[in-house]
């Protein structure tokens, strides 16, 4: 895990340097829940290491690839929920393909999420469906299907 608080993010570092992240990726998804998954897996010639062998993790760190761009929520209940996300995990606004659970979240600040989004937005957003489906993307097209639906709950 790196970076400050609910900043705090998985990231992963693989050798040999000409190890392909999206194969790895597609690895892990296969056996992590997408939670699980480092949203950046950096490949490195070798590990840094300390002057004793271990590992040199804050090293790492300086070598962290920033995570994949990603495209910008679109207006509408995108950048709603974009704003509810930046707030809660206490991060820059997100983009629309980034999953809550990688940004920092977790299953209390979900149920947070669920709260805040009920009261501001004045829609039902089901804990099921979000942790299956945990992208600004999906989660603004449960709630606009939901609406044009009316049904009442995401």
């Amino acid at each position: 895990a790196v970076g400050e608080r609910r900043q705090r993010r998985l990231a992963a570092f693989v050798t040999p340097a000409t190890a392909d992240p999206d194969q790895i990726r597609a690895f892990l998804a296969d056996r992590l829940p997408a939670h699980a998954i480092p949203p950046t897996i950096t490949p490195l010639d070798e590990l840094p290491l300390t002057p004793n062998g271990k590992i040199n993790r804050s090293a790492l760190t300086t070598t962290l690839e920033p995570p994949p761009d990603d495209d910008p929520p679109r207006p509408g209940t995108e950048q709603r929920l974009a704003e509810l996300w930046a707030e809660l995990l206490e991060i820059p606004a997100p983009g629309r393909n980034q999953s809550f659970f990688t940004l920092g979240g977790d299953s209390l600040l979900a149920t947070r999420f669920a709260e805040v989004a009920r009261r501001r937005l004045g829609v039902e957003v089901t804990l099921r469906h979000f942790f299956a489906a945990p992208t600004i993307a999906d989660c603004a097209l449960s709630i606009d299907d939901d609406h044009d639906t009316e049904e009442g709950e995401l």
